[in-house]
């Protein structure tokens, strides 16, 4: 027996055995759960004609494979599924383009469209793979270096741009980046991106890659030149775990009493929280400011079950972190 908790990221009806229930978008439903194995069928409310019903099995014991579908698990039998659209892309023969590119030793044929989403197929003699990005383009250029080929596509109407990497080595492609950035710059010598990584600090994150030999140097700035520091209790765990992901051990620090910061070097806080992939709130029935859930993933290619941590954060009077200890 465990407890369910279902978020979709779009409205939608779904059907769980006999019970048949509307959700809002981002809104978290719990269900308690007495079958080890679930079938859910998902119908999007909305008159997008590319969103389609589809349905899961989700159970509690084995790994869990849907691409559209992220479980967490949590202490205490609580599965977090986070639902996202299973989507069908545009005709690909609608608007369609191709060029050939020459890299890793080998000539390759790219076909794409523009004015509909980011979809791209690559191939050569002795492979292919294909790629999409849930954006509608409005252009699309490409730079080769070496094994690596770079596409950049302008999203239409809104700011920003598809930056795609794909290496061909071995007589296999590699796609090393597919992500949306708010900047790209093509200069002489490099390509340069900046994307916000939306946390409480404001931090962004500059990619320089360079023409010549692809190297990638990437470094963390701020959106308005310095860290937002939060002074609020509820919001200081998170503020705290977000600079830990991303290495930012001095802005980590500084919500740190004396006391601790001294006792803790970097390797410390490095090793001891591990590789996380996100901060939220612990899916408990009660729920208190100074716990917090750290999610890691086991492997992100096979799209395993992610599992969550609990941690709990003792403060002074002044706020700064005193202690903290996993539950």
């Amino acid at each position: 027996m465990g407890y369910i908790h279902i978020k979709p990221t779009f409205d939608c009806l779904i059907k769980i055995e006999d019970l048949e229930m509307v959700l809002d978008k981002n809104k978290t439903y719990s269900f308690l759960s007495k079958n080890n194995l679930l079938n859910v069928i998902v119908y999007p409310i909305s008159n997008n004609s590319t969103n389609l019903p589809f349905c899961f099995m989700f159970n509690e014991t084995l790994p869990f494979c849907q691409k559209n579908v992220e479980v967490i698990v949590f202490p205490d039998n609580n599965y977090l599924l986070t639902i996202f659209p299973f989507t069908i892309g545009s005709p690909k023969l609608f608007g369609e383009k191709s060029k050939q590119l020459t890299f890793g030793g080998e000539t390759h044929t790219l076909t794409y469209s523009l004015n509909s989403p980011f979809n791209i197929k690559l191939e050569c003699n002795k492979t292919f793979c294909e790629h999409s990005f849930n954006k509608t383009i409005c252009s699309l250029e490409t730079k080769v270096v070496n094994n690596n080929l770079l596409i950049y596509a302008k999203i239409q109407k809104e700011l920003g741009f598809i930056f795609c990497n794909i290496t061909y080595e071995n007589e296999n492609y590699n796609l090393i980046t597919l992500e949306k950035v708010d900047i790209l710059e093509d200069k002489n010598d490099c390509i340069l991106t900046y994307k916000k990584l939306n946390d409480i600090s404001h931090h962004g994150e500059v990619c320089k890659y360079s023409k010549q030999n692809y190297n990638k140097i990437s470094y963390l700035v701020y959106d308005n030149n310095s860290p937002i520091i939060v002074k609020h209790k509820e919001f200081i765990p998170f503020a705290f775990f977000e600079a830990i992901k991303l290495k930012n051990f001095k802005l980590a620090r500084s919500y740190l009493s004396q006391t601790l910061s001294k006792k803790l070097s970097n390797a410390h806080l490095k090793n001891f929280f591990g590789n996380f992939v996100k901060v939220c709130f612990p899916i408990t029935q009660e729920e208190f400011y100074n716990e917090i859930a750290l999610v890691y993933e086991e492997n992100k290619n096979l799209n395993l079950k992610k599992y969550a941590k609990i941690f709990k954060i003792e403060l002074e009077s002044n706020n700064k972190i005193s202690n903290v200890f996993e539950q």
